[in-house]
C-alpha cells in the first residue's frame, strides 16, 4: 500500500512509460519478420502488443494535452494536439487490420507491415519531442504534489484507453468514465484473438 507521502503514478508517467515501451517495441517489431510459423508468431503477437500501447499512449496523450491547456505549459498542450487527425486515422487503421485475426496471419492478404511502418514515420517524432523535451519540462515544471490534483492516475488511463479511435480526433464519449471503459472492454473482446498471455499490455 502506498503511504500518504508516496506520489501515485499519473498519466505523465504512463506517457513517458509508454513512449519508452515503444521504441524498443517498434525495434522488435521490426527485427522479427520471418518466414517460418514461430516467427511469424512472435511478429503477430509485437503486431498486436503494439496496437495496445499506442491505445494506452494516444489516452495519455490526450489527457495530458487537455490538463495543461490552462497551465503555463500551454505551448505544449498544443503541441500534444498536433497532428492528431493523422495519427489517429493510422492507429484505427492497423486496429483495423488487426481485428479478429491471429498474429500468424497479419500479413496475410493485406501489408500489415507498411501501415505499422507509415505510423512509426508519424509517432516516433512525437516520441523523440516528448521523452526529449515536453515530459521533461512538466516534471521540472510542476511539483510532484501537485500532479495528483492535475493528472489522472496512470490506473485510470490505462482501464480507459479505447483501442478503436476516432480518426478525426478525440469524441466526448472518451472522455466518459463509463463509457470508455466500456468500450476499452469490447475493443479487446472484439479484438480476438488477442496477443499471447505474456506479451499482453
Amino acid at each position: 500500500m502506498k503511504s500518504k507521502t508516496e506520489r501515485r503514478d499519473d498519466a505523465l508517467d504512463v506517457l513517458k512509460g509508454e513512449d519508452q515501451n515503444l521504441v524498443e517495441l517498434f525495434e522488435q517489431f521490426f527485427g522479427s519478420t520471418g518466414s517460418g510459423v514461430t516467427a511469424r508468431t512472435r511478429h503477430g503477437n509485437l503486431g498486436k502488443q503494439l496496437i495496445r500501447r499506442m491505445a494506452v499512449r494516444e489516452a495519455a496523450r490526450d489527457h495530458l494535452a487537455d490538463a495543461l491547456v490552462t497551465t503555463t505549459l500551454s505551448d505544449v498542450s498544443r503541441r500534444f494536439f498536433q497532428d492528431t487527425t493523422r495519427r489517429r486515422q493510422a492507429i484505427d487503421h492497423i486496429e483495423d487490420m488487426s481485428r479478429g485475426i491471429q498474429g500468424l496471419y497479419l500479413n496475410t492478404h493485406q501489408d500489415f507491415d507498411g501501415a505499422v511502418a507509415d505510423l512509426c514515420d508519424i509517432v516516433k517524432p512525437e516520441i523523440a519531442w516528448e521523452l526529449e523535451s515536453a515530459i521533461p519540462l512538466v516534471e521540472s515544471a510542476i511539483p510532484a504534489e501537485h500532479r495528483t490534483r492535475i493528472f489522472r492516475s496512470a490506473r485510470y488511463i490505462r482501464k480507459h484507453a479505447p483501442i478503436t479511435l476516432n480518426p478525426e480526433g478525440p469524441k466526448w464519449y472518451e472522455h466518459s468514465g463509463i463509457i470508455s471503459r466500456f468500450l476499452t472492454i469490447w475493443g479487446h473482446l472484439r479484438s480476438l484473438p488477442r496477443a499471447n498471455p505474456s506479451q499482453r499490455v
